[in-house]
C-alpha cells in the first residue's frame, strides 16, 4: 500500500505556530520597558508619574485578557506605587538601584 507522502508534511505544518498569533510577553521584558519610560523621565519626575499612571490602567487591561500574569502584575504595581510616592530626589535614587529593577523587588529591599 502506498504511503501518501504530503501527509506528513501537513501534520507538521500544523503544529507550527501562525505567525498572527500574539506572543506572550515575559515578566523581565514589561519590567525593561517600565524601566525605559521612567528612565526617559530621569530629569522630569512628574512625567513619569503621569506615565505610571497611564500603565498603571494598561496593566489591567493586559492582566484581564489574559496577556499580563498576576505575579508579573504584582510586581510592576508595586514598583509603580512606590515611585509615585517618591519626592523628586528619590524619584533619582531609585531609578539608579539595581536592585529596584530585579525580579521580585520588595520595599525594602
Amino acid at each position: 500500500m502506498p504511503v501518501w507522502p504530503f501527509r506528513k508534511a501537513r501534520v507538521e505544518k500544523a503544529k507550527q505556530p501562525s505567525p498572527n498569533e500574539p506572543i506572550a510577553r515575559l515578566g523581565k521584558q514589561w519590567l525593561d520597558d517600565l524601566r525605559e519610560e521612567c528612565e526617559k523621565a530621569w530629569e522630569i519626575p512628574e512625567e513619569g508619574r503621569r506615565k505610571l499612571r497611564q500603565f498603571l490602567v494598561e496593566w489591567k487591561d493586559f492582566a484581564e485578557r489574559g496577556e499580563l500574569d498576576a505575579t508579573t502584575l504584582g510586581g510592576l504595581e508595586r514598583r509603580a506605587r512606590h515611585l509615585l510616592r517618591c519626592d523628586n530626589s528619590e524619584w533619582k535614587e531609585t531609578l539608579d538601584n539595581e536592585k529596584f529593577w530585579r525580579p521580585g523587588w520588595r520595599i525594602g529591599d
